[in-house]
């Protein structure tokens, strides 16, 4: 694409699911409903039918895993180009997406517990010494500012409580580099 212009890309389609998973702990929702206070409550009967009991276990054979996007991929697109007295100016942009994924934690494949799809762009302004030896870079992380989950897991002693983990808000970094 020319010697001032790189493009990369990669996608990545991934069909992980259960196989035979017959006994399952249940999700949040069926840990309430499961509870012999919560039998008849019409949220329950509404989401498991019957009396709304969703038994001791669930069958997630053929349900998807724990952190596995069925689509997932990436851009990076560089620019570089000689600015005054030969210094060298980069500019990259990284778009980043996946579709929704089920978090660790519970293995459950509970609606609460999901990451849902997103973009994220990173991007990087680098200058660089003429020999080389030296060179700044401005980095910007999740320049979207999505609010991207790592982990989650419910409170069973505290039906409807979640913790949850999540990558770093939008945030842009200064960065020195001197080789010798």
């Amino acid at each position: 694409m020319g010697d001032h212009f790189r493009l990369s890309a990669n996608v990545t389609y991934l069909d992980s699911h259960y196989v035979d998973y017959k006994n399952a702990t249940l999700t949040t929702l069926g840990t309430f409903c499961a509870s012999a206070s919560h039998v008849g409550n019409i949220y329950c009967e509404a989401a498991f039918g019957g009396n709304g009991n969703p038994g001791i276990a669930q069958d997630l054979s053929g349900r998807p895993t724990s952190f596995a996007p069925a689509w997932s991929g990436g851009l990076t697109a560089t620019y570089s180009t000689q600015v005054v007295g030969d210094y060298e100016l980069s500019v990259s942009i990284s778009p980043y997406f996946t579709s929704s994924y089920f978090l660790a934690g519970s293995n459950t494949d509970d609606p609460f517990l999901k990451q849902s799809a997103y973009l994220r762009v990173d991007a990087r302004l680098t200058l660089e010494s003429p020999d080389g030896n030296w060179s700044f870079d401005l980095i910007g992380k999740n320049l979207t500012d999505r609010t991207i989950l790592t982990f989650g897991i419910g409170q069973p002693a505290s039906p409807g409580s979640f913790i949850y983990g999540k990558q770093m808000p939008s945030n842009i970094a200064g960065q020195i580099r001197y080789r010798w």
